[in-house]
């Protein structure tokens, strides 16, 4: 859905008289928004299809069964080399991805600004609480299917077991995070630059690592509150840009 509102937003454009691919002065730049385990052997494993269930093991030994899980991305901002920002327009308002029903590696299209010519060292990504009532639905939509996800910037549900122990919950913070994401030397070597006459638009993939979110959490002591420092601390940490939306370990 997402990739063909892209598709219609650029033959809208071409009919209006404006070239989707063409600017005078600099270029598109769409944003993607997508998540994974991590990498192991060069390779982004296996946890589960699309609307199954994600299993993994964290590093103490608890096997992990996550059955629903959302994370809200409020805004992105290109930050260039030069300090200036340019700010990314999320065509369907803050973003509350859906872990669980979208598949690993799966990019969403999720935004996109007409750039001056830049150079961009880094993206900025804020993570905060989604509303219902942001939700833009011009061309698409993004609602999340659990109401409880309503005021809050990241949703889990899960149940965790090692050895006799079986433990589930629902963590809900309504926490703030921004993710500074290094882009100085994605594009071969150097920052991602908007020539001045860009006419092939810019992918940018946001990522998140997943299976990362509960590092260090033993379920039968751990506290809501150190839940909250380990996904916050995630998402700061583990998130990544990648130049286009096919995502490499």
């Amino acid at each position: 859905m997402t990739l063909n509102f892209f598709l219609a937003v650029a033959t809208a454009a071409t009919v209006s008289g404006c070239d989707w691919f063409t600017v005078d002065e600099g270029g598109q730049v769409n944003v993607f928004a997508a998540h994974h385990g991590t990498a192991v052997s060069s390779a982004f494993p296996s946890y589960g299809s699309e609307g199954v269930s994600r299993v993994f093991t964290n590093d103490l030994g608890w096997t992990i069964r996550l059955t629903e899980a959302y994370v809200t991305t409020r805004s992105v901002e290109l930050v260039a080399c030069d300090g200036n920002t340019t700010n990314v327009t999320l065509y369907w308002g803050p973003w509350a991805e859906d872990i669980i029903d979208v598949g690993d590696t799966v990019v969403q299209g999720i935004g996109g600004v007409t750039s001056a010519p830049a150079s961009y060292c880094s993206v900025r990504v804020k993570y905060e609480p989604f509303y219902y009532d942001e939700i833009t639905t011009a061309g698409g939509g993004n609602t999340p299917n659990n109401v409880e996800m309503d005021g809050q910037t990241v949703l889990l549900t899960y149940t965790a077991e090692l050895g006799e122990s079986k433990i589930s919950g629902t963590f809900t913070t309504q926490a703030k995070v921004v993710a500074q994401l290094d882009t100085s030397k994605l594009n071969d070597g150097v920052p991602i630059t908007i020539a001045n006459d860009q006419r092939v638009p810019i992918e940018i993939t946001l990522s998140k690592t997943y299976d990362r979110f509960f590092d260090g959490i033993d379920f039968e002591t751990a506290t809501a509150s150190d839940i909250e420092a380990t996904v916050l601390a995630s998402l700061e940490m583990d998130s990544k840009a990648t130049i286009g939306t096919y995502l490499l370990p």
